[in-house]
């Protein structure tokens, strides 16, 4: 049996005021430590070599939300998602989460594009928008995703409206299959429509490498819970033992060293008008 802590890596998102400071949302610590899994707290302005270190340390990596396009933050994502293809072509299952912002991030890397943002549309979901998913019709059966969830979760993620999220920006699915990058790397598994019912996609999937990415927000859901389920299992599957040298931070004494601060006076100091993350970890 594979008993030892899995560890995922996640890279500390800048704010958009206070320069060289960053933060990790309260509820992305949560949404993995709650299934026993340790947070990696990853510096974003760190060097390419610093970025294969870290590679070293960690079983996984996720992608959380944030405010814009920090140039340096954009930079080490990209590193460590080329590491992360390198590494699954090597054969070790290393699986990869972007949410929202780490969304985004993704299909501009693998689709090619600017990584400043300019390429990506417009969408009115900015506000803490509760929508449902329409899910692609061979995603219900081709999905790794989504197979083995049973008939219930299906029919809340399609028919209730809990799925929240909060962007202004994101891709069509037009423009996603018209990117052969994308189309020809990932799935298409769900779409959603914005306050103004211009469709976005909502949920991708890698064809080759177990990397997942979702629009909305599964880690602030309660009732999403079989997302987090799966993508856990998921970092199971990565069974190296890694070293990890002192001076990296993990989750497991993560909220003993550090201490959530609440940030909803201000939250256009992280999120602009956004409500889905009232907490978090500064650095």
């Amino acid at each position: 049996m594979n008993t030892f802590r899995r560890r995922i890596g996640v890279i500390t998102m800048p704010m958009i005021i206070e320069e060289n400071k960053s933060f990790i949302s309260e509820s992305t610590v949560r949404w993995f430590a709650d299934r026993g899994v340790d947070v990696v707290e990853i510096p974003f302005a760190i060097s390419a070599k610093q970025c294969a270190q870290y590679m070293r340390r960690i079983h996984g990596l996720y992608l959380h939300g944030g405010p814009e396009y920090n140039p340096v933050y954009m930079a080490t994502a990209k590193r460590f998602l080329e590491l992360a293809v390198k590494a699954n072509q090597r054969g070790t299952y290393f699986p990869v989460w972007g949410t929202c912002h780490g969304f985004q991030t993704m299909m501009m890397v693998f689709g090619g594009m600017s990584l400043d943002g300019s390429e990506l549309e417009g969408f009115d979901a900015l506000d803490a928008h509760m929508t449902s998913l329409q899910i692609a019709p061979s995603a219900r059966h081709t999905s790794r995703m989504l197979r083995g969830m049973d008939r219930d979760f299906i029919t809340h993620l399609t028919r209730e409206r809990h799925i929240l999220f909060a962007n202004e920006h994101g891709i069509t699915p037009r423009m996603f299959y018209s990117r052969r990058a994308l189309a020809s790397q990932f799935r298409l598994i769900a779409t959603a429509r914005d306050a103004r019912g211009k469709t976005m996609v909502a949920a991708v999937e890698a064809r080759r490498f177990p990397f997942y990415g979702t629009q909305f927000h599964p880690e602030v859901i309660a009732t999403l819970e079989p997302l987090r389920a799966f993508f856990v299992d998921e970092l199971m599957k990565n069974t190296m033992r890694l070293p990890l040298p002192s001076k990296v931070k993990t989750e497991r004494a993560f909220r003993q060293r550090h201490t959530a601060r609440a940030c909803t006076q201000r939250p256009s100091r992280i999120y602009r008008n956004s409500f889905v993350d009232t907490r978090c970890y500064f650095f």
